[in-house]
C-alpha cells in the first residue's frame, strides 16, 4: 500500500482518493467503509508523510550560560548548550510535538543519542537524555501528536568549570498496522439537574485493526465520571478486532465538588486505548445546575439572656434569635446553662430550629443552688455547621454566644427573735417550696404571738397553723419569724410537799428545800433539792383542774402532770392528751401513788402571779399532791415508763455514755450545775432519738434554763460562791439541817446508822443515781441528798 500511495501526486487528490477508497475495500471490506463514513461523517485524505519533530521550548533549566533553542530537521534534532555555575544539578528541559502526517501509525522505539562535552579547563563530563510523557511501545497513529519532554542531565567532573554541551538526536519508530477506532455515543443530550444521576449513554465502537484493544471509557470533562449501572467505578472492556458494531453501555454522573457557571457543559466519551492513545466520540450536551457555593457559616446567635425565676427554683428561661438570613435552615439550638467557675454544664438540651426560647425547671439541686450561673447557644444547620465552636463561647461570638452572669437567689435565710421557746424548722428555705416551722414554748412560758415576715413584709395569708406547727405555703424571699411568749406553771399558792412531810407555797420554795419527788430510776419515793427556780411571772388568766377526788390545780399555759391514760407526762393546755376523765397520779398520805381523774376545767380571768420549780434530776415535784413536771417534760419522758412508772431505756444512757451524753465543754454557755444537776448532757440522748434538734437545744439551754433574768439565783457565800445544802439520810431521821457546801467542795460520806439489823449496801446519791460506799470523796456541785440503801 505504502509504494502505491508514494507513487499518487500529492496534487491529484481526485485520483488519490478513489485509490484510497479501492485500498480500503480491499482492506476493510464494504461494511467497515461504511461504518467509517457513518462515524467521521466524512473522510479526510492526507498524502503520505513522515513523523516530524515541532514546536520545540525550555521548559526549565539549571546552571545553563547559553541555551540556544535545538535545530529541527526533520526527525533529527540538533543541540548546542553552555552549562556553567553553582547550583547542585546541570540541565535543560524541552517540550516538544511529534506529529504523525504520514499515512501509517508508527510505534515508538527510543531516541538514538549522540552528545558531544567540552569543558573550558580540561574536564570532562557525561550528558545524559531522558524522556517523559512517551515512551518505547507508545503508538503515534496517523494524523496523532504527541506532547512529551526531552532533558539533557550534564554530570560535570569538576562543577567549577564551564561546559559546552551539543550533539544530536532521532527517534527510532517501527511501522505499525494501520487501522482506525471510532466511538459515537448517544443520546447526545442528557439531564443532571437536581437529583439527576446516573444517566445511560450508549457507545458503539468500530474497531477496524487486525488485533483485539483494551480500554477504559472515561469522561472527557472533569465535572463528571463514568460508573456503571451500579454506581461502582468501570472495569476495562476489550474491543475485539476487525468488528464494525461494538455497543457498550455506561451511566454518567457529576462529581461532588462540581462547579458549573451556566446550567449547560458538554462532554465526550473518551476510550483510553493504551499505546494507541486516548480516541474520543462526539460532544454530549449536559443540562447541569449553576454552582452554588456551599454554606459553610454557622448560624449567627443573637444576644441572649438567662431570666431565673422569681417563684420558683430551679426554674429559669434562656432567649436568643437568629440574625442572619438566608443561611442553610437549622436543624436544632444547643441550649447549655453553667454555674459560673464550673467547666461542666449543669443542663445540655437541644431544641429544634424554629424555637427560640426554652424554660428549664429542673436546675435546682444539692450541688447548684444560689450563686451566678450563665447560659451559651449554639445552632447546627443541615450542612453540620456550628458544631465546633462551642469552646470559643463568649458574650460576642455570635457562632457561640455565652449570655451575662445572673444571680439566682434561690435559698432564703429563716431568722427568728429567741425567748422563751423552741424553734424547729430550717435555716433556710427554697423559692416556691413550702416552710414548715414548730415553736414550742418551754419553761414555765407559753405561745402568745406569731407574726410571720417574708420580703420585709408581714404576712397576711398563704400560711396555716395546725397546732404548734406554722406552714408557709409558698416561699418567695427571706422569712422572719416575731415570737412572743407569755410564762407557764404554777399558781401562786400552789403547796409543793417537802421531804420532812410539810408543804410550803410555791412561791416560798428555796435552793435549800429539800423536796419530795418521784425517783424515775427506783420507781418510788425520793428527795431532792431544787436545781432551778423561776422568778415569778403575772398572767392575766390561769386554767383550774378539779379532780373527782377534790384536788384543785391551778395552772398557768403549759404545765405538764403524769398521764395514766397516755403512760407519760402530758401538758394541761393541750386538749387532745388532757381532758375530762383524763387519769392522772398523785400521793396519797402513805407517800403511795395513787390514781384520781379529771372532773372539770375551767379558764378564770384573773390576774395572778404563777412560779416554776424543777428538783435536781428528776425536775418533778408534787403540787398540791399532784405529780407535776413542769415544761421539762421532753427530759422525763424520752426514755419511756413501765407501769412502775420506772423508766424503761434508761440504761442505754448507762451503756452508750459517750454515745447519748454531751460532754460539758459542748453546751458551752451554762453554770456545771445546771449541766449537772438538770442531766444536760443528756439533751445528746433526745437529739439522737430526734425528739429535739440541736439548735432547739441550744436555744433552750441559753435561753431560758442558763438566763439569768428568769431565774432565782442560788445562794452564795461571803465571797460570792455558789454554796448547795447536803444531807443524808442520818440528817433526815435526827432531824439534822445538813451543811452548806461550796459548789465544787469534797464531801465525806459518813457511816450509815444502823437500821434493825439490816444489812448496808451504800449511799445513794439522789443528785447522779450513783451508789457510794462509807467515806467516799464525792464532789459538790448542786444540792445533794444521800439516801442509806440497806438489803
Amino acid at each position: 500500500m505504502k509504494r502505491m500511495i508514494n507513487k499518487i501526486n500529492n496534487h491529484n487528490n481526485i485520483i488519490f482518493l478513489l485509490v484510497l477508497i479501492i485500498i480500503t475495500f480491499m482492506t476493510v471490506g464494504y461494511s467497515y467503509y461504511s461504518k467509517l463514513l457513518n462515524f467521521g461523517g466524512s473522510v479526510t485524505v492526507k498524502p503520505d508523510g513522515k513523523l516530524v519533530i515541532t514546536n520545540i521550548s525550555v521548559v526549565g533549566s539549571s546552571n545553563v550560560i547559553r541555551e540556544n533553542l535545538p535545530e529541527i530537521n526533520g526527525t533529527t534534532i540538533e543541540f548546542d548548550v553552555g552549562f556553567g555555575g553553582s547550583e547542585s544539578e546541570f540541565y535543560i528541559e524541552y517540550q516538544m510535538d511529534a506529529i504523525n502526517n504520514s499515512s501509517y501509525d508508527y510505534t515508538f522505539n527510543e531516541f538514538d543519542f549522540n552528545p558531544v562535552v567540552h569543558a573550558s579547563g580540561g574536564g570532562t563530563g557525561e550528558l545524559y537524555l531522558s524522556l517523559d510523557g512517551i515512551e518505547a511501545g507508545d503508538v503515534v497513529r496517523s494524523g496523532m501528536t504527541r506532547t512529551f519532554k526531552l532533558r539533557l542531565t550534564l554530570v560535570p567532573s569538576d562543577p567549577t568549570q564551564n561546559y559546552d554541551a551539543s550533539g544530536t538526536t532521532e527517534p527510532t519508530v517501527d511501522t505499525s498496522p494501520t487501522g482506525q477506532i471510532l466511538v459515537v455515543a448517544s443520546p447526545t443530550s442528557i439531564n443532571l439537574q437536581g437529583d439527576n444521576d446516573l444517566i445511560p449513554i450508549e457507545i458503539e465502537v468500530l474497531n477496524t485493526y487486525s488485533y483485539d484493544i483494551n480500554f477504559k471509557a472515561v469522561s472527557g470533562n472533569g465535572n463528571f465520571l463514568l460508573k456503571d449501572k451500579n454506581g461502582d467505578n468501570l472495569e476495562s472492556m476489550i474491543l475485539p478486532a476487525n468488528t464494525d458494531s461494538n455497543k457498550y453501555t455506561v451511566y454518567v454522573k457529576k462529581i461532588d465538588d462540581a462547579i458549573f457557571e451556566t446550567n449547560s457543559s458538554t462532554t465526550v466519551i473518551t476510550l483510553d486505548c493504551g499505546k494507541l492513545g486516548l480516541i474520543s466520540s462526539n460532544t454530549i450536551q449536559v443540562a447541569v445546575d449553576i454552582y452554588v457555593a456551599p454554606d459553610t457559616e454557622p448560624p449567627h446567635i443573637g444576644i441572649v439572656t438567662l431570666s431565673p425565676s422569681t417563684t420558683d427554683a430551679g426554674n429559669a428561661t434562656v432567649s436568643w434569635s437568629r440574625t442572619d438570613t438566608g443561611g442553610t435552615d437549622v436543624v436544632g439550638y444547643h441550649v447549655l446553662i453553667y454555674k459560673s467557675g464550673n467547666s461542666t454544664a449543669l443542663k445540655d438540651i437541644e431544641t429544634d430550629g424554629n424555637t427560640y426560647t426554652y424554660s428549664f425547671d429542673d436546675l435546682y439541686s444539692d450541688s447548684y443552688t444560689d450563686g451566678d450561673y450563665y447560659a451559651i447557644v449554639y445552632g447546627i444547620d443541615k450542612k453540620n455547621n456550628g458544631v465546633d465552636y462551642l469552646s470559643q463561647a463568649s458574650v460576642n461570638n455570635e457562632y457561640c454566644r455565652m449570655s451575662s452572669n445572673v444571680t439566682f437567689d434561690w435559698i432564703f435565710d429563716v431568722t427568728h427573735n429567741t425567748g422563751n421557746f423552741t424553734y424547729r424548722g430550717d435555716d433556710t428555705a427554697v423559692l416556691g417550696s413550702s416552710y414548715e416551722a414548730t415553736i414550742t414554748a418551754t419553761g414555765n412560758y407559753s405561745i402568745n404571738t406569731v407574726t410571720i415576715n417574708m420580703n420585709n413584709s408581714p404576712l397576711q395569708s398563704g400560711y396555716t397553723k395546725s397546732g404548734n406547727t406554722w406552714t408557709i405555703t409558698k416561699v418567695t424571699g427571706p422569712i422572719s419569724f416575731n415570737i412572743t411568749t407569755s410564762g407557764s406553771c404554777l399558781v401562786e399558792g400552789t403547796k409543793i410537799k417537802l421531804a420532812n412531810g410539810n408543804e410550803k407555797n410555791i412561791e416560798d420554795i428555796k435552793y435549800d428545800d429539800l423536796l419530795l419527788v418521784w425517783n424515775y430510776e427506783t420507781g418510788s419515793i425520793g428527795y431532792e433539792y431544787p436545781v432551778w427556780i423561776e422568778q415569778y411571772k403575772i398572767s392575766d388568766k390561769y386554767q383550774e383542774t378539779i379532780f373527782e377526788d377534790g384536788t384543785i390545780l391551778k395552772t398557768v399555759m403549759e404545765h405538764a402532770v403524769f398521764s395514766v391514760d397516755k403512760n407519760m407526762f402530758v401538758n394541761v393546755n393541750d386538749k387532745d392528751d388532757f381532758h375530762v376523765g383524763t387519769t392522772v397520779l398523785k400521793r396519797d398520805d402513805n407517800n403511795k401513788l395513787v390514781k384520781t381523774k379529771v372532773k372539770s376545767i375551767n379558764i378564770v380571768n384573773k390576774k395572778v402571779k404563777y412560779y416554776f420549780v424543777a428538783s435536781t434530776r428528776y425536775f418533778n415535784v408534787f403540787a398540791n399532791d399532784i405529780l407535776t413536771v413542769g415544761s421539762l417534760n421532753v427530759w422525763s419522758n424520752q426514755y419511756g415508763f413501765d407501769d412502775n412508772y420506772k423508766w424503761i431505756a434508761y440504761n442505754e444512757i448507762r451503756n452508750s455514755y459517750f454515745e447519748n451524753v454531751y460532754p460539758y465543754e459542748m453546751l458551752d454557755g451554762i453554770p456545771y450545775y445546771l449541766y449537772y444537776g438538770l442531766r444536760a448532757g443528756e439533751g445528746k440522748y433526745a437529739v439522737n432519738k430526734g425528739y429535739i434538734s440541736d439548735r432547739e437545744l441550744s436555744i433552750f439551754l441559753k435561753e431560758n434554763i442558763a438566763n439569768k433574768d428568769m431565774i432565782v439565783s442560788p445562794n452564795t457565800d461571803y465571797y460570792g460562791n455558789r454554796v448547795w445544802r447536803v444531807t443524808t439520810s442520818n440528817d433526815i431521821m435526827y432531824s439534822f439541817g445538813g451543811k452548806l457546801y461550796k459548789e465544787g467542795a469534797i464531801y465525806i460520806l459518813p457511816k450509815a446508822i444502823n437500821k434493825h439489823g439490816k444489812k448496808f449496801i451504800g449511799w445513794y446519791n439522789m443528785a447522779d443515781g450513783k451508789i457510794y460506799r462509807e467515806g467516799s470523796l464525792v464532789r459538790i456541785y448542786c444540792g445533794t441528798h444521800f439516801e442509806a440503801i440497806y438489803e
